[in-house]
């Protein structure tokens, strides 16, 4: 291994053991925290019938998905059809089920669209992080909202609250800052005097996807509003698999603030978001009342939901790479 080689090689050891750390500490955590035969009774105790209803609803997820990157895709010059983008986002769950990270399976379902199209990696990569990064959006928003009704029951609620506050003020920063002149215009000096040609063609293509999205107001606010489709097929999935578990009492609004936080606690660094997934579910809910056993269940639920959709994105890629070698 060459000197030059060595920094990236640390880099991506401390990283690895960065996220072997949160998931190895969430693991634990819960493994001294719930009472496992407590656990056991409300599984056996589980109504199935409840749980059916629940995956039949999670299954409707990937539409809303897909729709909004086939729209941020197709307004940036990389068309792609719904059915693609469905395939893509089966895909991406496949890989970021099994990948040391949660979000991997974006990036593999970019990389797939560019090389199979025969375009601009950047630009494309590009379209997944803004429809990705307007889900965090709106995401935020839903927390802001829903702590606001859960404020006046429950103080603990406060901390998300302003935490939530705090970080839409610094998401709309970094908008501001990429929307000033001044900045985009040392941006690409930098970028340019970069001495790797591919590179800069690619983050040039990256810069245009994003002026696409910035400059059509309308535009975004669809994305948003496929985001927060998404969002309530997971709260109203969640609440018939909260239905499906005994004594899993809880009101109402707490569903419409857990399960878009547990959306951004998996941004932690974790293996896959394993553990961080299933401990904020039990620290989310606590605040609610409900308990440690029951939530743990109800994470590992969602996560066999997950689980399901990841298998068929499996085959899907498997079956795509056997009809390309045909």
């Amino acid at each position: 291994m060459s000197k030059k080689d060595a920094p990236k090689k640390l880099k991506s050891t401390c990283v690895a053991a960065l996220k072997v750390v949160g998931s190895g500490a969430a693991v634990l955590w819960l493994v001294f925290t719930v009472q496992w035969d407590g656990f056991i009774d409300k599984a056996i105790s589980t109504d199935w019938f409840m749980l059916s209803i629940a995956l039949a609803v999670f299954s409707l997820w990937i539409w809303p998905c897909a729709l909004r990157w086939r729209q941020i895709a197709n307004a940036s010059g990389y068309p792609v059809s719904l059915g693609e983008a469905a395939h893509g986002y089966l895909i991406g769950a496949f890989f970021s089920a099994f990948l040391p990270t949660a979000k991997g399976g974006d990036v593999v379902r970019g990389i797939l669209l560019a090389r199979r199209r025969s375009v601009s990696m950047g630009g494309v990569l590009a379209t997944v992080f803004a429809e990705r990064f307007i889900g965090l959006i709106v995401a935020l928003f839903m927390v802001f909202l829903s702590s606001v009704m859960a404020l006046s029951r429950h103080s603990e609620v406060k901390d998300v609250f302003f935490s939530a506050i705090g970080l839409v003020l610094f998401l709309f920063g970094l908008v501001l800052l990429y929307l000033n002149p001044s900045f985009r215009k040392l941006f690409s000096k930098f970028i340019h005097k970069l001495p790797l040609s591919r590179f800069q063609t690619a983050t040039g293509d990256f810069a245009k996807v994003l002026d696409v999205c910035f400059n059509r107001p309308l535009l975004l606010l669809s994305a948003a509003g496929f985001s927060l489709m998404n969002q309530l097929v997971l709260i109203v999935s969640g609440f018939f698999i909260a239905s499906a578990i005994p004594t899993f009492d809880a009101p109402w609004v707490s569903f419409f603030l857990v399960i878009p936080l547990n959306f951004i606690a998996v941004l932690l660094p974790s293996i896959g978001g394993y553990g961080i997934r299933e401990a904020s579910f039990v620290i989310f809910f606590g605040w609610f009342g409900v308990s440690e056993e029951a939530a743990v269940l109800f994470g590992m639920f969602q996560l066999l939901f997950f689980w399901v959709f990841s298998v068929v994105g499996g085959f899907v890629f498997m079956k795509g790479k056997t009809d390309a070698s045909k």
